[in-house]
């Protein structure tokens, strides 16, 4: 389902057109992925916020797929994530 995805709010436009109800345009990116979508959202809409927390990883290595494999520090964890999400600065990473 749509809104079981975690996304990134990349901008907000508030709009009221006449007598009808007031939309907010969402544009959002999929954090998974990557992707870019367009909402509009009711202003009587709700949406839960994830709060981020901040943690250190070490580049371990990007498989065949574009899937980046970072590890944490501290409890040695991995974690995949989609080579997408690092953009351009992708081919910067090195381990260490």
């Amino acid at each position: 389902m749509f809104w079981e995805k975690h996304f990134w709010v990349v901008k907000t436009d508030h709009s009221h057109e006449g007598r009808g109800k007031a939309t907010i345009k969402v544009e959002l990116c999929v954090i998974e992925s990557g992707n870019k979508v367009s909402q509009r959202l009711g202003t009587d809409e709700s949406v839960e916020r994830v709060f981020v927390q901040e943690k250190t990883y070490m580049y371990m290595c990007t498989d065949c797929n574009g899937t980046i494999v970072l590890m944490d520090v501290k409890t040695f964890d991995q974690l995949e994530v989609s080579q997408e999400l690092f953009g351009k600065d992708a081919k910067y990473l090195q381990g260490e």
